[in-house]
């Protein structure tokens, strides 16, 4: 029987999130604005961002961490009232990214002013409950780490599984126009890892005239690391990077280690399987922006067998752009936006769905994208996630009497139309819980010839992939050495169907 997101149409509102599927949230005053998101294990909702609390100055925000409920209500159980923010004296406090860590705790990253001119990489870990926790930083919550003497800023963060913590950002001197990509480690207490790179940071500026940020970031099953943003020379372009796990450049990646170009302006998010990259992002068009999804291979050579040599590009109005992305398990792509007008002018939430391909799917909102207003004004969308459920949460903020966060969950139907078998005699798998690097899977006999092997997390996460001859004896399917303890959902396709089992490592 098909479950309530699949009855509703997938990409429509899910009304049962704050009865009309869209959440207006202002913790503060002005300028409140919701960068990233996490689930939690029991569906509540995790957010970061900024917002105007203790300064009474325009344009001087707080950082802030909240949580909703599963209906899309304010958790006021989490810090106080539901909100946790934090303030410097010297200026802005900004949270860009947010992680919740197998423990639950939960783990922001972002930029704290100490000045005007001169801000830090902050990272900060709360418990489950909001407060800070005193195990890490000063005794805290709070670690912040200068990298030059002008504007450093941390905006994607990814946890490893011994607890340390990855940052990939931007930094700059002061009185200079030039910046350098960044990527960071820090040790599970939030101390500088000085074994990573050059004394716990690596940093790269391709040319004494060019400027590079790193806006968002993936770890890759082989432990590489690989960080995306812009380069900018009179233009920018995109960039995309790879670095060893002790943080010297992966000099076999792209060409030396980096590639640049102009399949997209800029990227502002990235997603990986274990065999592909995609990114989203913009690219300048003769009316302003148009939206851009490219697809790599994770030694940096674009796939050209994705949309049109390499990328899928999207012009619904002057003005479009695809802030984040993130995969479903059965490999469709999804990203989301802002798409209207130009400066600040009307613009609506964009959420587009891609196939592997790149072909736009036709099945998603009745054309493969929605365009939704939450407001009259400007709005636009920055993270996406999924639930356990399949559906789709989104993050930003629109334009009301102020600036306020807005939160949206659309309906899914995450297999995609798939009927999995649930007989227990259809599949051996050995061992289970999963306590050695290699999974063992028999299949009933007739199953299929060519098998696909996935791991998904409970968030929907493909974590491993593998294709493989079934000639009937045992197919070997690798599980990646730095998976947390979790539950994780094994999904197994053929010609002969699918099947899928819960397995625990």
């Amino acid at each position: 029987m098909l479950n309530a997101a699949a009855r509703a149409q997938v990409g429509s509102l899910d009304v049962s999130f704050d009865t009309d599927g869209i959440v207006q949230l202002s913790p503060g005053t002005l300028h409140d604005v919701a960068y990233a998101i996490d689930v939690q294990d029991d569906q509540k909702i995790v957010f970061a961002g900024v917002t105007r609390i203790s300064s009474p100055l325009p344009f001087i925000f707080d950082l802030v961490v909240g949580r909703l409920n599963e209906d899309g209500s304010l958790d006021e159980t989490f810090a106080t009232n539901g909100i946790y923010s934090l303030a410097s004296a010297g200026g802005s406090v900004y949270g860009y990214d947010v992680k919740i860590q197998p423990d639950g705790k939960i783990v922001v990253c972002g930029a704290y002013s100490v000045t005007e001119d001169n801000s830090d990489f902050i990272v900060v870990r709360l418990n489950t409950d909001g407060t800070p926790d005193v195990s890490f930083g000063d005794g805290d919550g709070i670690s912040i780490i200068p990298v030059a003497s002008g504007l450093d800023y941390a905006y994607e963060l990814e946890l490893l599984v011994g607890g340390e913590i990855l940052l990939a950002g931007s930094a700059s001197e002061p009185g200079f126009s030039f910046s350098s990509g960044i990527v960071m480690r820090l040790l599970s207490d939030g101390s500088l890892d000085t074994s990573f790179g050059s004394g716990g940071f690596t940093s790269l500026q391709l040319s004494s005239v060019s400027s590079e940020s790193f806006t968002c970031m993936e770890l890759l099953p082989s432990g590489k690391i690989v960080a995306a943003g812009s380069s900018y020379v009179d233009m920018d372009n995109l960039l995309l990077s790879a670095f060893n796990l002790d943080g010297t450049p992966d000099l076999t990646f792209a060409t030396n280690g980096a590639h640049t170009g102009a399949s997209m302006s800029q990227a502002f998010d990235m997603v990986s399987d274990d065999s592909v990259l995609y990114l989203s992002g913009r690219i300048s068009s003769t009316s302003g922006f148009d939206m851009v999804i490219s697809s790599f291979d994770t030694t940096g050579v674009i796939n050209t067998a994705f949309g049109t040599a390499g990328s899928v590009v999207a012009s619904y109005n002057p003005i479009d752009v695809a802030l984040g992305i993130t995969l479903q398990p059965d490999g469709k792509i999804v990203c989301v936006g802002t798409s209207g007008q130009g400066t600040f002018g009307n613009r609506d939430m964009l959420v587009c769905r891609y196939l592997p391909d790149g072909a736009i799917d036709p099945t998603f909102a009745g054309a493969g994208y929605s365009i939704i207003p939450a407001s009259p004004n400007f709005e636009e969308a920055s993270a996406v996630t999924f639930q356990a459920d399949g559906k789709i949460v989104l993050a930003g903020f629109a334009s009301f009497t102020d600036n306020d966060m807005v939160f949206m969950r659309l309906n899914n139907e995450i297999e995609s139309g798939i009927s999995f078998s649930e007989e227990e005699n259809d599949i051996t798998l050995f061992p289970v819980p999963l306590a050695e690097s290699t999974l063992w899977i028999k299949t009933a006999e007739g199953f299929g010839s060519t098998v696909l092997v996935e791991l998904f997390d409970m968030r929907g996460t493909l974590v491993a992939r593998q294709t493989t001859n079934n000639t009937g004896s045992l197919i070997e399917f690798p599980i990646p050495a730095y998976l947390p303890a979790a539950a994780y959902t094994l999904v197994v396709r053929a010609e002969g169907g699918a099947i899928r089992r819960m397995v625990v490592k």
